[in-house]
Formats: structure tokens, C-alpha cells, sequence
């Protein structure tokens, strides 16, 4: 398998466990759907670690997953001609996809970025990982 093809393989599963990750949010929070409720997409971008930092706004911490919410501004890459309903989450690909698991729960705390939570204190912080474990469990149920 080449390398290209290995990052399009490791980028298709997070895409399905993210289907599944929106699936079993949704269940635990009913009210969070939109009445026309249709799954709402997401991008998932793998890109290297300096990639990581330049798009990072704290340049001096080594960061593993960027989420960026729908707008008119966020980086786009190239290859996207169409925009998503949440936005993109960007994982560092320097984890290599050996660490799966580590690389998926990063992308599920992507993930729930993008659905409106945030760790700015530690209230918020705990009930993020709280939503996090508790979508962690139904995937791994699931799946």
C-alpha cells in the first residue's frame, strides 16, 4: 500500500466512526437536532505536525487535533470543492496510523469541537470528556 493511499484508507474510517460518533450524540442529545434533521458532514484532514503548528494559533505547543467550525474563513484545503455543515477537524498524521485508537478518540474530541463544546474551564472541560466517553462507549458498541 502506498503512503497516499494509506492516509485515504485511515481517513475513510474516521469518517464512518464519525457517522457513527453524530449517531450516538444525537441520541444522547435529542434536542441538539435540527428540525429538518439530516447528519451533518465533516471533513477529516490528516496533515503533518509543522502543517499542525502553522495552523495553529499557540505556535509553541505541539498539537495533535485542530477543529475548525464552518465559516467563511477557515483553511480549505485544495483538494475540497464543497463546504460541510460542521467544519473540518485536522489530525496530526505524524501519529501514523499504528496508534488507531489514540488517533480516533483525538478525532472524536475533534468532533465534539465541532458541535459547539469547548474547554475553556474545567466545568466545561469535564463534561466535554464526559460526552466524549460516553460517545466512546456506543461506537465501540457498534462497531
Amino acid at each position: 500500500m502506498r503512503k497516499g493511499e494509506n492516509q485515504k484508507v485511515q481517513r475513510e474510517k474516521l469518517q464512518k466512526i464519525g457517522e457513527l460518533a453524530l449517531r450516538a450524540f444525537f441520541n444522547f442529545f435529542p434536542s441538539r437536532r435540527r428540525r429538518n434533521f439530516k447528519t451533518p458532514t465533516f471533513e477529516v484532514v490528516l496533515a503533518r505536525g509543522r502543517e499542525m503548528a502553522s495552523l495553529k494559533k499557540n505556535k509553541d505547543k505541539k498539537v495533535d487535533v485542530l477543529a475548525f467550525r464552518e465559516s467563511e474563513d477557515f483553511p480549505l484545503p485544495p483538494y475540497l470543492k464543497i463546504k460541510n455543515d460542521l467544519g473540518e477537524i485536522y489530525l496530526n498524521w505524524d501519529l501514523k496510523p499504528r496508534d488507531f485508537e489514540r488517533l480516533t478518540f483525538l478525532f472524536l474530541h475533534g468532533l465534539v469541537h465541532l458541535l459547539g463544546f469547548s474547554h475553556e474551564k474545567e466545568r466545561d472541560m469535564i463534561e466535554m470528556e464526559k460526552i466524549e466517553k460516553k460517545i466512546w462507549r456506543q461506537i465501540c458498541f457498534w462497531a
